[in-house]
């Protein structure tokens, strides 16, 4: 089974267990998905700052109808404070840090 494969499989297994659910650094919104389906009465926030992944997040998140998810296109952190977020170009980019020069050539944004 693929890392992916045996996440999922684990995440599947203890959802039943869990109320609310925060999904931070949700990118394209698998996870919190997932819990808005196998469980519509549940709460889900799905947290993601980069414009364009966070477009295709709201599109999964309606394409499932999984109504009880919230995406909320914020960064989360354990600092109340402003920072820049670096990205890789492209049209679906799949890794942004906090460093710069994690990835060559970047934009950026700030998220607060």
């Amino acid at each position: 089974m693929s890392y992916g494969g045996e996440t999922l499989h684990l995440f599947a297994k203890v959802l039943p267990k869990v109320g609310t659910v925060l999904d931070i650094g949700s990118h394209t919104g698998i996870y919190a998905v997932m819990a808005g389906v196998q469980d519509r009465s549940r709460r889900v926030y799905a947290f993601e700052p980069v414009p364009q992944i966070f477009d295709r997040l709201r599109s999964h998140i309606r394409l499932n109808r999984a109504h009880n998810v919230r995406a909320c296109p914020y960064a989360v952190s354990g600092h109340d404070a402003s920072l820049k977020l670096f990205i890789p170009k492209g049209d679906f980019p799949t890794e942004s840090s906090t460093l710069p020069g994690f990835r060559e050539p970047v934009a950026s944004i700030t998220v607060q």
